[in-house]
């Protein structure tokens, strides 16, 4: 799916492509972000930064969003 996106943002030379990650990306860990989940969540870093820069002579920006602690039901009671 993103591929087929991608070839129609480089036919344009316009387009946006926003990925998920997560702060723990940048901290190696978090109340919740054991090592695994903030090695794959580095990994959507490295990505994200890899497909900018094979983008951005297309003009197809790239970038990742890493939000911190989310208060959800999952993780209500998990904090002081």
């Amino acid at each position: 799916m993103r591929q087929a996106a991608i070839l129609c943002m480089r036919e344009r030379q316009a387009g946006s492509i926003v990925n998920l990650s997560s702060v723990s990306s940048q901290r190696g860990g978090g109340i919740f972000g054991g090592q695994r989940y903030s090695a794959a969540k580095a990994g959507v870093v490295g990505q994200t930064k890899a497909v900018s820069d094979e983008l951005t002579p297309d003009d197809v920006r790239v970038n990742a969003i890493c939000p911190g602690f989310i208060a959800t039901n999952i993780t209500a009671g998990n904090l002081p």
